[in-house]
């Protein structure tokens, strides 16, 4: 019988990163001693940081969890030049048990620290190209250290973010960037951050967390205030996601499509038109309406590669592409007549200065609220929402819109065009309706089979689907399968499908009442739509790089408290 060894000596030696960075957290099934711990002034030339030393104890009870107790065994204490701190020197206890996970936590603040605003990384090679807002300073043979720097990659568990570097280390510096000739400007410096093969990274801008909103935090134009309970931010579209119950005071945009006829682009000056295979309603395009294009709206070809490929637009950033001006934003149009608008979506740039050739129009991908009427946009107040971010590792919050930002709302550029879900359209082929309802108000909970296409009505939250056999009245519960009900939906111009009840939707392994029944036809209320996404901007840095000017050491026992 294999035995788990009593005592385990270890030893962690890391950077001291800009901001906060766990050290260590006890094992599950352990009790560790950190018997010796110091930090290090590594720096060049006379370099005065600081350093708090805290031990964390997180709660893992159930009706406690996440509760969190510092405290500080040291703060803020200067570390001088060519010199050591000790931080332990004696005994500190971790414990793990059943209701409490402590770890030793380092923040470190320094000078020379710079924030990134972009991090090219080739995974095959692992060299690494870091950009910064400022000028950097750094010379080649600098050891640096980054933190907060966020990535997407593709894994066994599809597309995953991740905060880089972890665990934490430090990097030399392998070449510096000129800025217009000058090094002393540079704003960019190359290092060689390791290799992961197959799998590419994309850098994206700091990861937002909501925390909350105030009161009245959503004015919407025409009439009523909004407080949302959640708040989704993607920091590489600059579209935010909102949740609350707006009911009938925001009117979702007219869905169109783009004719082969007539639709152009002029690559020199941005102006884009368009003709609709539909005419709009209320006499067709107006000056001054408002479009959005969704993801893939519009296909072309163009000379540069002899228009030997199609190019969906506008784009999102992702692997060798960038996000294009226009994503996410509603847009004023000039009228040209009924069924023709333009709009300027941007020039193509130096590198993009080619003929363009219309392809195709992706069904409903053009958004259009009609110029002038009410409850289409909205205004977002001032610092009305907080967010925590990747950058400090979440530790502090932060309130937007700031003043500064393009979402502050102070004029009427500042009022905010909405895009709303929409219809619901039913998806067969990706559904399981097979044992997808289970009766839970009658003997033996019976299972049965959705036949039929089951319809939703977003705005009341009514699902009505007709059940293979049984008899029912208002009396009776039933619960829907997880994921069992596919549907697309108005807002990408029915482009993906999503399948519920997903875990986190009201619905979710719950018994539902019916509300009406006829013959086995039955409607339930699953929820009404409460989500909807306005455009604040895009967020430019995500990261922060400094000089190497501490290195952190400690020794732990860890004994196994395993029987």
């Amino acid at each position: 019988m294999a035995v788990a060894p009593l005592n385990k000596f270890l030893t962690i030696a890391v950077p001291v990163a800009p901001g906060e960075q766990t050290i260590y957290t006890a094992p599950t099934g352990t009790s560790a001693i950190v018997l010796y711990a110091q930090v290090s002034n590594v720096g060049i030339g006379q370099s005065y940081p600081t350093v708090t030393f805290t031990h964390r104890r997180t709660s893992v009870a159930t009706r406690t969890s996440g509760n969190v107790r510092n405290n500080r065994i040291i703060k803020d204490s200067e570390v001088p030049p060519n010199d050591a701190l000790i931080l332990i020197d004696g005994r500190l206890v971790l414990e793990r048990t059943a209701v409490i996970s402590d770890s030793i936590v380092l923040t470190g603040i320094q000078s020379g620290i710079t924030t990134i605003n972009d991090a090219q990384y080739d995974n095959v090679s692992g060299v690494t190209t870091i950009t910064t807002l400022s000028p950097h300073e750094f010379s080649v043979g600098n050891q640096i250290t980054m933190t907060g720097i966020a990535f997407t990659c593709p894994s066994t568990a599809g597309i995953t973010s991740a905060i880089f570097p972890a665990p934490q280390a430090a990097f030399t510096i392998t070449n510096v960037v000129a800025e217009n000739g000058n090094v002393g400007i540079s704003k960019t410096f190359v290092v060689n951050t390791g290799i992961v093969k197959g799998l590419p990274h994309t850098y994206r801008p700091a990861l937002h967390q909501f925390v909350r909103s105030e009161v009245d935090s959503i004015n919407i134009i025409g009439g009523g205030t909004l407080k949302p309970t959640a708040a989704d931010y993607n920091p590489i579209s600059g579209i935010v996601s909102f949740t609350a119950d707006y009911g009938t005071n925001l009117v979702k945009p007219e869905p169109y499509t783009a004719d082969t006829s007539v639709t152009d682009y002029n690559p020199s000056t941005g102006l884009l038109t368009i003709k609709t295979t539909e005419t709009p309603s209320s006499g067709g395009w107006t000056t001054g309406d408002l479009v959005l294009f969704e993801e893939g709206a519009l296909t072309f070809k163009c000379a540069k590669d002899s228009y030997t490929t199609e190019h969906s637009y506008p784009r999102l950033a992702g692997v060798g592409k960038t996000t294009d001006p226009v994503f996410g934003k509603f847009i004023s149009v000039t009228r040209v007549d009924d069924t023709t608008f333009t709009c300027n979506v941007g020039a193509a740039g130096d590198n993009g200065q080619y003929a363009h050739t219309f392809q195709s129009g992706a069904a409903g991908k053009i958004k259009r609220h009609k110029a002038n009427l009410t409850n289409r946009r909205v205004g977002l107040a001032t610092a009305g929402f907080v967010f925590k971010c990747s950058q400090d590792n979440y530790q502090t919050e932060h309130k937007y819109p700031r003043t500064t930002d393009p979402a502050h709302w102070g004029s009427a550029s500042g009022e905010l065009g909405v895009n709303t879900p929409g219809a619901h359209t039913f998806n067969s082929g990706e559904s399981t309706l097979t044992d997808a309802v289970t009766v839970t108000s009658q003997a033996n909970a019976p299972q049965r089979t959705i036949t039929g296409t089951p319809t939703y009505d977003h705005t009341t939250g009514n699902l009505t689907f007709t059940l293979n056999t049984g008899s029912y009245t208002t009396v009776d519960t039933i619960k829907i399968e997880k994921e069992s009900l596919a549907f697309t939906c108005e807002k990408d111009g029915n482009a993906t499908v999503h399948k519920y009840p997903r875990i986190t939707d009201p619905a979710y392994n719950k018994d539902l009442v019916i509300n009406s029944v006829s013959g086995t036809t039955v409607t339930v209320n699953v929820g009404k739509v409460k989500q909807f996404s306005v455009h604040v901007g895009k967020s430019v840095s995500g990261g922060l790089v400094g000089p190497l000017q501490m290195e952190f050491i400690c020794s732990i026992l860890e004994n196994s408290t395993a029987q």
